[in-house]
């Protein structure tokens, strides 16, 4: 089933290791091929990506909550 996600550029013995890879064993390998610059490459472009998203939710969130505000105040 993840052996197709696999890039096919990896060798047999690449695929399983890539899947037998944990969290952890994947983070000692970016910090030891990259060091901290490695661990945090993306982050901006994901930020970035981000920020949009939760300001659209946090604005929703704010008219529904002043809607039903209104809502409640003319019912009562």
């Amino acid at each position: 089933m993840f052996s197709n996600m696999i890039p096919f550029a990896f060798s047999q013995k690449d695929r399983e290791r890539a899947l037998k890879m944990t969290t952890r064993t994947t983070l000692i390998e970016i910090w030891r091929d990259g060091g901290l610059t490695g661990l945090f490459t993306g982050v901006g472009p994901r930020v970035g990506r981000a920020g949009p998203s939760v300001g659209i939710v946090v604005s929703f969130y704010e008219v529904v909550k002043h809607a039903l505000h209104r809502r409640q105040k003319t019912s009562s």
